[in-house]
C-alpha cells in the first residue's frame, strides 16, 4: 500500500476464516493488529460477516460483533459481505446484530447491489438501519445520498460488468453519486489502486479534479478520528491541488 501511494486504508478481512487450524477469533486479531502497528499510514480495520454464515449450524455474528467492540481501537467498521446473489438484501439476522457494533462507536457497511437489483425491502432496511456506505453499490439509480465503494476491475473479473468502460461508475460520478474507488481482493483482481485509477482514466477521462473528488468522499466516509481526517484532508489538497 505504502509503494502505491496509499495515505491510509481500512484493511477488511473475516476474521472467522483464519481460525481452521485452531487459532480463536483473539488470536486473529492479535495477529492483525501486530502486523498493522508500525504501519506507515493510519490503518483500521474491517471486521466482516459473512452472508452465507446463517446456514451453518453455528452463526459467528454474535462472537463478531463482540470481537469488534473489544478491538475497537483498532476497529472501525463491522462489515456484511459475501455473495449477495444466493443471500440477496440486508439480512435480518445480521442488522440487529451489527446495530450492536453501532452503539459502540463502529461504523457499519454492507456489500449490495452487485449482483442484483436495489429493492423496495432493500431501500426500507437501509434507511431502517441507517447504512449509509456500500460495498460496491453500483446497479439501478436508488443509491440516494449513499457512498458507494465501487470496485470496477473486481466487477469486471467477476464477471458483473463486460468491461470498465461498461462500467456505471462513470455515469454515477457524473449524477453526483458519492462515488469511491477500490480495489477489493488484490490477490484475485491483480490490481493496485495506480492501476486502477489508470483505468478509469482512460474510460472515463478522468484526471486531478475527479480523483481528488472521490478520495476526499472515501476519506469522509471513513472511520479514522476528526484529527486523523484533518490531517489527511491537507494532504490530500497539496497532492491534488499544490496547497
Amino acid at each position: 500500500a505504502a509503494a502505491d501511494g496509499v495515505a491510509a486504508f481500512e484493511l477488511r478481512f473475516a476474521p472467522q476464516l483464519h481460525t481452521g487450524d485452531g487459532l480463536t477469533l483473539d488470536q486473529v486479531m492479535e495477529a492483525v493488529i501486530a502486523g498493522i502497528k508500525d504501519a506507515p499510514m493510519p490503518v483500521k480495520l474491517i471486521v466482516c460477516s459473512l452472508r452465507h454464515e446463517n446456514v451453518l449450524p453455528h452463526n459467528p455474528v454474535k462472537e463478531l460483533v463482540d470481537l469488534a467492540i473489544k478491538y475497537k481501537e483498532h476497529v472501525g467498521v463491522f462489515d456484511l459481505a459475501a455473495d449477495e446473489h444466493a443471500f440477496p438484501g440486508v439480512l435480518p439476522w445480521w442488522a440487529p446484530e451489527a446495530e450492536r457494533a453501532r452503539a459502540a462507536g463502529i461504523e457499519l457497511t454492507i456489500h449490495l447491489w452487485e449482483t442484483d437489483e436495489p429493492t423496495d425491502t432493500d431501500i426500507e432496511m437501509l434507511e431502517r438501519y441507517g447504512l449509509q456506505r456500500l460495498g460496491h453499490g453500483f446497479r439501478g439509480n436508488r443509491q440516494g445520498d449513499r457512498v458507494l465503494e465501487v470496485c470496477p476491475t473486481s466487477n469486471v473479473v467477476t464477471g458483473q460488468v463486460k468491461s470498465i468502460k461498461d462500467h456505471p461508475s462513470g455515469r454515477l460520478f457524473r449524477q453526483g453519486k458519492k462515488v469511491t474507488v477500490n480495489t477489493d481482493g488484490t490477490l484475485f483482481t491483480r490490481v493496485d489502486l495506480t492501476a486502477e485509477y489508470l483505468k478509469l482514466a482512460r474510460a472515463f477521462g478522468w484526471g486531478k479534479k475527479e480523483f481528488y473528488a472521490v478520495n476526499l468522499t472515501a476519506l469522509n466516509a471513513s472511520s479514522f478520528g476528526a484529527g486523523v481526517k484533518a490531517r489527511l484532508r491537507a494532504e490530500l489538497a497539496q497532492a491534488y491541488l499544490g496547497e
